[in-house]
């Protein structure tokens, strides 16, 4: 919206996300940041080959790629 419209305010917001995103990286310590519950010890798990799926689940999380998807697709 900012690169169509020019105004900054679309530019402040999408950079005040960004910058929260980015803390919330740095304060997990390596990178990580999803809405996923258990997201890190589910994709752990995933890294060591250990992969567990359900009808709508993964390693015991529900629908984690669906939940990749819409926090991807903004």
């Amino acid at each position: 919206m900012y690169a169509s419209t020019g105004d900054q305010r679309f530019l402040d917001r999408v950079t005040y996300i960004v910058n929260e995103l980015a803390e919330c990286q740095r304060a997990n310590g390596n990178g990580y940041v999803a809405a996923i519950p258990n997201g890190k010890e589910i994709f752990g798990k995933i890294a060591r080959g250990e992969v567990d799926t359900q009808d709508f689940g993964l390693n015991g999380g529900w629908v984690p790629w669906y939940t990749m998807h819409k926090e991807f697709a903004g």
